[in-house]
C-alpha cells in the first residue's frame, strides 16, 4: 500500500509543492528514492532510519521505494526527511491517509530526531498559504523568520516526536518562548565625518533619494569608501514588503541564521577585486542568490571597481537596468530579484594622482585608457551619477564638515514622500520610472528642452542616458521641493555625466 505525503521545495526563489509516494513491500531491506538526484538516496535512508529508531519507533525491514514529483524539478532533498519519516511511521502504525493529506511537512532530520532549520522557509510558508489549503509544519528554528506571517495553518516542531504528536493527536507543536525578533540596527557612520567634497555628499543624497547608481572616482584616500559606507544613514526605512523580500533572499542563501527574525535594515553588500561572476549573480546545482541579490532593496558597494575583471563587472548590467538576474540551469530559468542601489568606487588611474595633480601623475596616456577601459561603456551608461572626488587641503580638514547625515536624511525623506504621492505606492523611486512616466513627470519648458537637446546631441548620449538624466533631474527637483523640472535641475543632471557647461 502506498502512503502519500506532501513537502515543499524551493528552486532559486520559486517554491513548489512536492508530492511524495512511499511504498513498502516485503523483500530484502533497501531504500530507493526516485526523482531526487545526487547522494540523497543513501543519506536519507540512514537519517530517517536512525531518527525513527532513536525516537523508539519501528522501522520496516522490507523494500522501501520513494517517488518524489515533479521528477524533473531539482530538489534540495534533505528538507524532505521529515515527510519521509512521517510516511514510514504511517505505514508501520496504520495512520490513515486522510491525516497525511492535511499537512505539508518540511524539515531535515538529525540522527537523534531533532529537526534542523531549512532554507527558504519564509518563501515556502508564503507559497503554501497562498496556493494550498493545507497546514504546513516547519522546523521550530525557522519560527523567527515566519512569525509575522503566522496563522492557524502554520505549525512548528523541534523534534520528530513533537511532529508526530501534532499529526496523530492534534496537539500543536510550538517553539519554546518564540518572540518576534528583528535584525539589530547598527549605528551607521555619519556624513559629518567627511570634510570637504560637498559635491560628493550632495550626489550621495541624490542617489539615496532617487535610487540612482553612482560611480565615485578619485585619488586614494580622498574619501570614496567613507562616502559609500555612510549611505545607509540617509536611506529611507524599509517597507514591510521590502523586509519580506529581503528576508526571503537571505533565507534562500542560508545567511539568515537560526531563530532570526525579518531583516529590517537595508543590507549593505561589499564586493572587492577577488569576486567572481558566480559570487555576484549566484549559481550552483540548486541555485542560491549572489551578492547582487543579497543587496536587493539595499546597497551593493563595488570597491576598487577597476581591479575587477570587466567580464565580471558586466554581469551587473542586467540588475542595474531591470532589477533582476536571470540564470539558465538545466533547461530551467531561475530569476533572482536584484533591485539594488549600486555604488562603484575607483581610482582615476593606476598611480591615482590624475585628479589631484595631473603633473604628478606617472601614468602614460595609454595606461590611463587601459585602466579606465575596464569599466565598459554599456556599464557606465547605466550609472546615473559620475562623481569626481579629490584630496582636500589641510585647512578644510580643520574647518566645518558641512551637512550631517541627519540633515541629509531629512531632505531625502521629503523627496521620498513626494515620490510616494506621485506613484501612489511605497518603495518606488524616480530611477524606476518608465519612459512614458519620464515624459509625463519630467516635462521641460521650451528653453530648457532646447538646452537639453543640444547637450544630448553634442556629447552623443544614448537613448538610455537621455531618460536616465531626466530621472536624475526629477530627483533634484524633488530634493528642492519643486513641482517642475527646471534649467538648474537639467544642468545638475548633465554635470553628473561630466558636462559642466551651460551648453
Amino acid at each position: 500500500m502506498i502512503k502519500r505525503v506532501y513537502s515543499c521545495g524551493c528552486y532559486g526563489m520559486r517554491p513548489f509543492l512536492i508530492h511524495g509516494e512511499v511504498d513498502l513491500r516485503n523483500g530484502l531491506p533497501d531504500f530507493d528514492v526516485l526523482g531526487c538526484a545526487g547522494s540523497y538516496e543513501k543519506e536519507a535512508a540512514e537519517r530517517v532510519r536512525i531518527a525513527l529508531k532513536n525516537g523508539n519507533y519501528s522501522f520496516p525491514k522490507g523494500h522501501i521505494t520513494v517517488n518524489l514529483a515533479p521528477a524533473d524539478m531539482p530538489k534540495s532533498c534533505a528538507a524532505i526527511d521529515l515527510a519521509l519519516a512521517v510516511a514510514i511511521y504511517a505505514h508501520m502504525y496504520n495512520l490513515p491517509q486522510e491525516v497525511l493529506e492535511r499537512f505539508v511537512l518540511v524539515g531535515e532530520l538529525s540522527l537523534d530526531g531533532r529537526i534542523k532549520s531549512c532554507r527558504s522557509a519564509i518563501s515556502m510558508v508564503d507559497y503554501c498559504l497562498r496556493e494550498t489549503d493545507k497546514e504546513i509544519l516547519i522546523p521550530a528554528g525557522n519560527a523567527g523568520e515566519t512569525e509575522l506571517m503566522r496563522n492557524r495553518r502554520v505549525h512548528y516542531g523541534a523534534t520528530l516526536s513533537e511532529v508526530l504528536h501534532c499529526i496523530v493527536d492534534g496537539v500543536e507543536a510550538e517553539p519554546a518562548a518564540q518572540k518576534i525578533r528583528w535584525t539589530e540596527e547598527e549605528d551607521a557612520p555619519d556624513y559629518g565625518d567627511i570634510y570637504g567634497n560637498a559635491e560628493a555628499k550632495t550626489a550621495m543624497m541624490v542617489a539615496a533619494a532617487g535610487r540612482h547608481h553612482t560611480l565615485l572616482i578619485g585619488s586614494p584616500g580622498c574619501g570614496k569608501t567613507m562616502a559609500a559606507e555612510r549611505l545607509p544613514s540617509i536611506m529611507p526605512p524599509m517597507s514591510r514588503q521590502e523586509m519580506f523580500e529581503t528576508t526571503g533572499i537571505y533565507s534562500a542563501a542560508g545567511k539568515l541564521g537560526e531563530d532570526k527574525g525579518w531583516i529590517s535594515t537595508r543590507p549593505v553588500v561589499k564586493v572587492s577585486s577577488n569576486t567572481t561572476k558566480a559570487a555576484l549573480t549566484g549559481g550552483g546545482r540548486i541555485p542560491v542568490p549572489g551578492a547582487a541579490s543579497l543587496a536587493h532593496n539595499g546597497i551593493l558597494f563595488v570597491d576598487e571597481a577597476t581591479m575587477i575583471p570587466g567580464e565580471c563587472l558586466d554581469t551587473l548590467r542586467e540588475p542595474l537596468e531591470q532589477g533582476t538576474i536571470h540564470l539558465l540551469r538545466q533547461n530551467t530559468r531561475v530569476v533572482f530579484p536584484a533591485n539594488l542601489l549600486c555604488v562603484l568606487a575607483a581610482n582615476p588611474c593606476k598611480c591615482g594622482k590624475l585628479l589631484d595633480d595631473p603633473g604628478k601623475c606617472t601614468c602614460t596616456s595609454g595606461e590611463r585608457r587601459t585602466y579606465l577601459n575596464r569599466l565598459s561603456g554599456p556599464l557606465l551608461d547605466r550609472i546615473d551619477l559620475h562623481v569626481k572626488m579629490t584630496t582636500q587641503p589641510p585647512e578644510k580638514m580643520r574647518g566645518q564638515s558641512g551637512m550631517t547625515s541627519q540633515e541629509m536624511r531629512q531632505r531625502v525623506m521629503m523627496a521620498c514622500r513626494i515620490q510616494q504621492e506621485r506613484f501612489g505606492v511605497e518603495g518606488r523611486y524616480n530611477a524606476q520610472m518608465t519612459p512614458s512616466e519620464v515624459n509625463s513627470y519630467c516635462a521641460l519648458d521650451r528653453e530648457t528642452c532646447a538646452l537639453y537637446d543640444r547637450a544630448v546631441e553634442k556629447y552623443g548620449f544614448s537613448n538610455r542616458a537621455y531618460f536616465r538624466m531626466l530621472r536624475v533631474a526629477r530627483t533634484l527637483a524633488d530634493l528642492d521641493g519643486d513641482e517642475t523640472v527646471g534649467r538648474n535641475h537639467i544642468l545638475g543632471a548633465l554635470s553628473y555625466r561630466g558636462i559642466c557647461s551651460d551648453g
